[in-house]
Formats: C-alpha cells, sequence, structure tokens
C-alpha cells in the first residue's frame, strides 16, 4: 500500500495518544509538500509515525507478561476506554504505551523505577493513520498555486484556494485602536 508517512513531533504531542486524541477532536490538519504528494488515488492515507510509538524491554518475553501484571497489580492500568480499544483492534502496544503516558503524567517516581526494572526503551513507530480527503491550497500575490490547485483537482482532490492578505503595520495599528 502506497501513503505518506507522516511523522508526529514530541513536543506537541509526548505520547501518540495525545496525537490521536487532537486528531479525533479536531481532525488532522497537516502540511505537506506538494511535491510529495504521491501520485495515489484519493483520498491519501496518512500514517503518523510516533518517537514512542513502540517499545522494547532488556530481556524477554516472560517480562512483558510480568511488566503487564506488575502494571495490573498494582492498579496502573487506568479505566480509560481507549485502552480497552487499543486491545480489541489488536493494538497491545498502544495499551502498554497507554499505560506508561498515564505514570508519566501521575507518577513520575513510578514511571521511572518500572522503566529502569524492566529495560523498557521506546522507538519510533506507525501508530495511527487518517486520509487526505481534501487540501487548501495558498495563493500568492502574482498568482503562484494555481497551477497546484489544477494538478490536485486532476488527482481528485477538493481544493480550497487561500489568498494570504498582508496588512501594513498602519493598518493593523490603526484596527487594534478604532478612535
Amino acid at each position: 500500500m502506497k501513503a505518506i508517512l507522516k511523522h508526529v513531533g514530541e513536543v506537541y504531542w509526548p505520547w501518540p495518544q495525545d496525537h490521536i486524541a487532537e486528531m479525533r477532536e479536531c481532525g488532522p490538519s497537516i502540511r505537506i509538500a506538494p511535491d510529495s504528494i504521491p501520485d495515489l488515488e484519493t483520498p491519501y492515507p496518512v500514517m503518523f509515525i510516533h518517537p514512542r510509538g513502540t517499545f522494547h524491554v532488556s530481556m524477554d518475553i516472560i517480562d512483558i507478561i510480568d511488566l503487564w501484571n506488575e502494571l495490573g497489580m498494582e492498579r496502573h492500568i487506568p479505566t480509560d476506554a481507549d485502552i480497552e480499544d487499543y486491545i480489541n483492534f489488536g493494538l497491545p502496544t498502544l495499551a502498554f504505551i497507554g499505560v506508561f503516558r498515564f505514570l508519566d503524567g501521575n507518577d513520575q517516581a513510578e514511571y521511572k523505577r518500572l522503566v529502569k526494572k524492566y529495560g523498557i526503551e521506546f522507538g519510533p513507530a506507525v501508530t495511527h493513520y487518517s486520509y487526505i480527503t481534501g487540501a487548501q491550497v495558498v495563493i500568492g500575490d502574482q498568482g503562484e498555486g494555481l497551477d497546484l490547485v489544477d494538478l490536485l483537482e486532476g488527482q481528485g482532490v477538493v481544493v480550497e484556494p487561500v489568498k494570504i492578505i498582508r496588512v501594513g503595520k498602519e493598518e493593523r495599528e490603526a484596527n487594534e485602536n478604532p478612535d
């Protein structure tokens, strides 16, 4: 399957669930360079890669089971509906990561203890996806961008041309301080 891969930054979304929650509420809003859009039938699939999308422990599979049991016995598994979603949809890694996110925000000492005890290391992975069904294209003062509108519309993308109007300093000050 061809798709656009989009990296999600840890600065604004420390955990994959933070980006997933924002997308559920607001929908995906991403900037993609026009020359990086592959020639695909719409809607374009976009796979989001998060730096903490997966993890591994330093030992073996038994340690994963021990970790899950310890998280359950210590009541670290939140009753968050998303945890059930991840398990039901066959995404147990995101269930674990949801627990780490919960601990990171609620009990830093326990989070650090578990990371050290099990030798947990996080790594990047695709954690969720969406589709591009439409796009906005900024049209320059001299009509720059109109060719891109034609190209995208030819590929079946719904395009909204956007014109940015530059306001001079005097106009801004007049609008901010009307007499």
